[in-house]
C-alpha cells in the first residue's frame, strides 16, 4: 500500500458559497458495484439504491460534522477530542480499491447474511538472539492462524503507514502500539459492514481489554463519527473519509465515547478552512476495520464485544 495525495473535493465545498445544498459522497473507488462486490443483496431493479430523505427527523439540530480538506493535511490533531487524530488519506485509492477487492473474495460477510468478522493473532515466545535491539524484552513472533492475508499484511504496514503519513509527529503513537514491550499482547482486528442507514451506538472500546490505542479505517464509504465526553455530554463530530484512519489516545480513547448515528440519510458538514456548510448523502456501503491490543488477559472468554 501507498500513500498519495487526493484532489481537493471542490464540488463539494465550492469557496464563497454559504447556501446548504445537497451532494452525495463524490467519485470512490469500486463504490457503484461495492454491494454486488461483496455479494451482498440489493433492491431489484434498482442495483444503487439510494435512501429516502424521510429519514433525517432532527438532521437540522445536530451538530455539523467537521470536514478536513485532505489536500490540507495528511494528519489532523482534533483539538476539542484530546488524543484523537484522523488521516484523511492514510491509504491510497487504489489500496482501499484492492482492499475491497479481498475483502470480496474472503467472503467475510457470507453474501450479507453478516455484518462482522474477528480476528485474533497468537503471540509465540521465540529464542533471543546475540544481536537482539531490545535485549531486555522477551521476543515474540505472532501466528495468524485463519487469517486473509490482507490483513496480516495490514499489521505489517501499519508503522510505515502512520510513520508516512506525518514523518515525526507520529513517532509516539507508532511507539504505544508496536512498543516492542507489548510484543506477547494479542492483535485483534474487527472488520464490519455497515449498510447506508446503519449505525453503531456511542461507546468506549472496553477498557480492561483493549489496550491504550485504537486504530481504525474506512473503506468503500465516508461516514461522520460522533465522539461525547462523558463528563458532561459535549458532542464533537468528524467526517471520514473513504481510505482515511483515525487513532484514538489518551483522553479519545479513555473520556470520549464513539459512535455513527443510524437512520440518517443525510450529515450536514462544515468545512473546517472556511466555515461553509454541505448536506451529504449516505448512499453507500461502508466497511471499517479496527485493529487493536488485547491487554493481558483480555482474550479470556467471559468479555463483551464492541
Amino acid at each position: 500500500m501507498t500513500l498519495s495525495k487526493r484532489p481537493s473535493l471542490d464540488s463539494l465545498f465550492s469557496a464563497g458559497s454559504s447556501s446548504l445544498e445537497t451532494f452525495d459522497q463524490g467519485p470512490s473507488p469500486s463504490i457503484a458495484t461495492i454491494d454486488s462486490q461483496l455479494g451482498l443483496p440489493v433492491a431489484p431493479n434498482d442495483p444503487s439504491p439510494c435512501p429516502s430523505t424521510s429519514s433525517n427527523a432532527g438532521l437540522h439540530d445536530q451538530k455539523p460534522a467537521r470536514y478536513i480538506d485532505p489536500a490540507q493535511s495528511s494528519v489532523v490533531q482534533v483539538c476539542e477530542v484530546p488524543g484523537l487524530y484522523y488521516l484523511p488519506q492514510l491509504i491510497d485509492e487504489e489500496a482501499e480499491r484492492q482492499m475491497l477487492k479481498l475483502v470480496a473474495e474472503s467472503n467475510l460477510f457470507c453474501g450479507g447474511t453478516k455484518n462482522q468478522m474477528m480476528f485474533f493473532s497468537n503471540p509465540i515466545l521465540t529464542p533471543m538472539k546475540d544481536d537482539d535491539v531490545f535485549p531486555t524484552c522477551r521476543s515474540f513472533t505472532h501466528s495468524f492462524l485463519n487469517w486473509p492475508t490482507f490483513l496480516v499484511e495490514l499489521i505489517d504496514q501499519l508503522p510505515t503507514l502512520i510513520q508516512a503519513a506525518n514523518p515525526g509527529n507520529l513517532d509516539q503513537l507508532n511507539d504505544a502500539v508496536f512498543d516492542p514491550h507489548k510484543a506477547h499482547l494479542p492483535w485483534q482486528i474487527i472488520i464490519n459492514l455497515y449498510r447506508p442507514l446503519e449505525g453503531i451506538t456511542r461507546h468506549v472500546d472496553l477498557l480492561d481489554r483493549f489496550d491504550d490505542v485504537i486504530i481504525g479505517i474506512s473503506l468503500g464509504s465516508s461516514a461522520v463519527m460522533d465522539f461525547e465526553r462523558d463528563v458532561d455530554g459535549i458532542v464533537e463530530r468528524v467526517y471520514l473519509e473513504h481510505g482515511s484512519g483515525y487513532i484514538l489516545s489518551r483522553a479519545s480513547r479513555f473520556s470520549w465515547k464513539h459512535g455513527i448515528s443510524a437512520n440518517q440519510s443525510y450529515d450536514i458538514l462544515v468545512d473546517s478552512s472556511n466555515g461553509t456548510e454541505r448536506m451529504v448523502q449516505r448512499c453507500r456501503s461502508r466497511v471499517s476495520i479496527t485493529i487493536r491490543r488485547l491487554r493481558e488477559g483480555g482474550e479470556l472468554v467471559g468479555h463483551a464485544e464492541h
